[in-house]
């Protein structure tokens, strides 16, 4: 999609009176006008033997927009020079920017249409008209393009969003093609806005609130007064910090929810999955997540769980099957049995990746079951402060081992990296709990610098045997 950042805007001022029509120079109209012919007299011809309007008559097609009722400012860039090329695409040769000081919504599209109907009927001539931080008036932006209607289509579109939103709290909108971006000042106001976008001929709605909580992008015809009703109650859902909407390249729509704290996951995914939804409105998929946990269903539609075979035996999600006898007498695996080290340690895309062992350091089989406790130990000798931990989703979960004397188990650690910039106090050392009522251990980092930070969020596997083959740098398979 094209880039549709206006300009940068001059210092916040009062919002300068209307400009006075100036007449036109016959100069610059004259130059305007064989621009015209020009362009008239290569129709038909591709964007190579289609020549661009030259320095002179781009210079006074910007002069003539200038001289319009209610532009402050207009400048033409010849996007072939050195450092204008490459964010309006190949075809558009000349781009114009016009800095318009409407005192309304109405008055910013008659600038925009006064402004289309002097471009000459080429795409390789387009213009942005934009308008902001005039007091009582949305951010406003159009793109135009001289080819076809010369922007008939976006105007309409301009217009009739403008208009049909009018008071519900528009703080911004923006027009390119049949996309219509647009922010609202809260939740609320998505619906009324989502209904202008649909009554025009708008092919998508990128729809955002002012604070970031909530994001649409889908086709506009989806974007009904349902669904934004849906966003806005699940935005006054507490715990709920964001919303993405979108259809993700299926004929549906995936609504993203992300929330703070486990217990939030299930119970607004229980609430959004038995909600009544009517039948004739768009499929929605919902999936909510926290840091560690993610739930998803159909809104309104929950699919049924698959009736329970009483004599199939307990298998926990996704446990890795063991390679050793299972022994229902064993004991469990004491604090002293197990031989906890450092398995390696990656880094990839962002994220950094740690593995633990536990060695079976007794002279008898033991079993162990769960996920090791982690503190991270700082350089400073003080364990990292407000670091979250949590189960990863998706990973095996946590099954019981009869781990012969000699034999290791592993679990997987995972993070996003942290800069160090400001807080060079990294982790050198890791207290670990291999299982409950164990004595810690501090295993040490090594030579790996381990970016645990303050507030840092770490996934924690549960131990399971290591798949053939799986090692990580530095460790021994």
């Amino acid at each position: 999609m094209p880039d549709r950042t206006p300009p940068p805007a001059p210092a916040r001022r009062d919002p300068a009176p209307p400009v006075p029509r100036r007449r036109r120079h016959p100069v610059a109209a004259l130059a305007t006008a064989a621009l015209v012919l020009t362009v008239a007299a290569l129709a038909g011809c591709d964007d190579a033997r289609d020549p661009a309007p030259d320095a002179a008559a781009a210079t006074a097609l910007a002069a003539t927009i200038a001289g319009l009722d209610g532009v402050a400012e207009a400048t033409a860039t010849d996007l072939a020079l050195p450092g204008g090329s490459g964010d309006r695409g190949k075809a558009v040769a000349v781009q114009v920017d016009v800095r318009a000081a409407a005192e309304d919504a109405d008055g910013f599209v008659a600038v925009a249409a006064a402004v289309a109907a002097e471009l000459p009927a080429t795409a390789r001539v387009a213009a942005r008209v934009w308008q902001r931080d005039v007091p009582g008036v949305p951010d406003l932006a159009a793109e135009l393009s001289g080819a076809g209607d010369r922007g008939a289509g976006t105007l309409g579109i301009l217009g009739g969003v403008a208009d049909a939103a009018g008071p519900t709290g528009l703080t911004d909108l923006q027009v390119s093609g049949g996309t219509v971006s647009a922010s609202a000042a809260d939740a609320r106001a998505l619906g009324r806005l989502a209904g202008a976008v649909r009554s025009t001929r708008a092919a998508v709605a990128a729809l955002a609130t002012d604070d970031g909580r909530v994001s649409t992008y889908l086709e506009a015809s989806l974007l009904d007064a349902r669904l934004a009703g849906l966003v806005a109650r699940v935005d006054g859902w507490p715990g709920v910090t964001s919303q993405l909407v979108g259809t993700e390249g299926t004929a549906d729509v995936w609504l993203r929810v992300q929330v703070e704290g486990d217990d939030t996951v299930a119970a607004l995914t229980a609430a959004l999955t038995s909600a009544a939804w009517p039948a004739d409105g768009p499929v929605v998929h919902a999936v909510v997540s926290s840091s560690f946990r993610s739930e998803a269903g159909v809104v309104g539609r929950p699919d049924p769980a698959p009736p329970a075979d009483p004599g199939a035996p307990a298998d926990p999600a996704g446990a890795a099957t063991s390679p050793w006898p299972d022994d229902p007498d064993a004991p469990a695996c004491g604090g002293a049995d197990l031989d906890v080290s450092l398995g390696g340690f990656d880094a990839a895309l962002g994220r950094r990746y740690l593995l633990l062992t536990a060695t079976n350091a007794s002279d008898a089989p033991c079993a162990v079951e769960g996920r090791p406790g982690v503190v991270f130990l700082r350089a400073s000798g003080t364990p990292a402060p407000d670091v979250e931990t949590g189960t990863p989703t998706g990973t095996p979960g946590p099954a019981r081992y009869v781990l012969p004397p000699g034999e290791r188990l592993h679990a997987g650690l995972t993070w996003r990296g942290m800069s160090t910039a400001l807080d060079p106090d990294v982790t050198v050392a890791l207290r670990v709990t291999a299982v409950p009522g164990a004595d810690p251990v501090e295993v040490p980092a090594g030579e790996h610098t381990l970016d645990v930070l303050a507030g840092a969020a770490v996934e924690i596997g549960a131990w399971e045997p290591a798949p053939e083959g799986w090692a990580l740098d530095g460790g021994d398979g």
